[in-house]
């Protein structure tokens, strides 16, 4: 056997190694996920049950419209909205933006 053959066995060996491991990590992810979900759902039946009520906005001075924005998932107006409200750059803005999404 040559040394390029072992060469190119060694990278195929290597190679599905590196895909076995990326699937495995997508099902581990897919079940994280799953279980955030149950939590999640779990959780909102615990606050409907005690009737609190949950604000996502608790001590922060947001708009209207920013709220707005952040509970319809539409991330992009609610980063610009809070620029043009604070005046913050981009990056601190996407970081509080993203700090209250859900």
């Amino acid at each position: 056997m040559s040394s390029f053959e072992i060469v190119v066995l060694v990278f195929v060996f290597v190679a599905l190694s590196v895909i076995l491991r990326i699937s495995s990590a997508g099902r581990e992810i897919g079940k994280i996920k799953a279980q955030l979900a149950g939590i999640n759902g779990k959780l909102d039946a615990l606050l409907k049950s005690a009737d609190v009520k949950y604000d996502p906005f608790p001590n922060l001075s947001l708009s209207q419209d920013i709220q707005s924005a952040v509970r319809n998932g539409r991330k992009i107006e609610a980063i610009k909205l809070y620029r043009q409200e604070t005046g913050a750059g981009l990056a601190e803005s996407k970081r509080m933006i993203d700090s209250i999404m859900p």
